[in-house]
């Protein structure tokens, strides 16, 4: 499993991990990557939440965590938003694990949080990750929020392979002035979720 991730940290410029330990973090953090890790909640010595690596050093990286807290467990989830100077430009991108087995309100509270740090962004966003997204309402709400900073959600040419329940996509991407030029799922065996691979062309739009 650690391999797979580590195969896409040497292949791409950014990685974004969702349900991810400090330990995996740590394995796939290569040499001159920048890599930050944001806690949801930690057991013992294992913190457990969402880590972005990029091979370009980001100069901001401010960490979200929900205000509600899963049953059971009593865990919260959490988003991870790090920005970077490409070409001379800024880009910023928005990591999140939406929380589940909970009412929508929550999921609103949540998911606001981070569009109140948006109003500030200028400049390209890529907003991706699993969202738990496993209703219409979950997801008319997003793209109610996305719809507002000019968001488009990336179409995936096999999407059949991206992770569902109840007929939903959970795991979904948002950009912003960036030109996308593939979208895909790639099958691999490190997670019950397949990886969302994006290419973009060099120049935000």
């Amino acid at each position: 499993m650690a391999s797979e991730y580590k195969n896409l940290a040497k292949e791409s410029d950014f990685v974004l991990l969702q349900e991810v330990t400090n330990h995996l973090k740590d394995t796939i953090c290569l040499k001159k990557t920048d890599c930050y890790f944001s806690t949801a909640f930690q057991y013992k010595e294992t913190a457990f939440g969402l880590a972005t690596v990029s091979k370009h050093p980001a100069f901001e990286a401010i960490s979200l965590q929900s205000d509600e807290v899963e049953p059971i467990l009593l865990t919260p989830k959490n988003s991870l938003i790090t920005k970077y100077e490409l070409n001379g430009s800024p880009i910023t991108i928005v990591n999140t694990h939406g929380i589940n087995f909970v009412g929508l309100a929550a999921f609103k509270v949540q998911i606001r949080e981070v569009s109140e740090y948006l109003w500030k962004v200028q400049g390209p966003i890529i907003w991706a990750g699993d969202f738990n997204t496993w209703n219409f309402q979950r997801i008319n709400f997003l793209k109610e929020i996305t719809n507002l900073y000019e968001m488009d959600e990336v179409a995936f040419d096999n999407k059949d392979c991206i992770k569902t329940f109840m007929g939903h996509n959970l795991d979904r991407a948002f950009t912003r002035n960036i030109k996308v030029k593939s979208a895909k799922c790639q099958k691999r065996k490190g997670s019950d979720h397949n990886p969302l691979i994006l290419e973009f062309l060099t120049a935000p739009l």
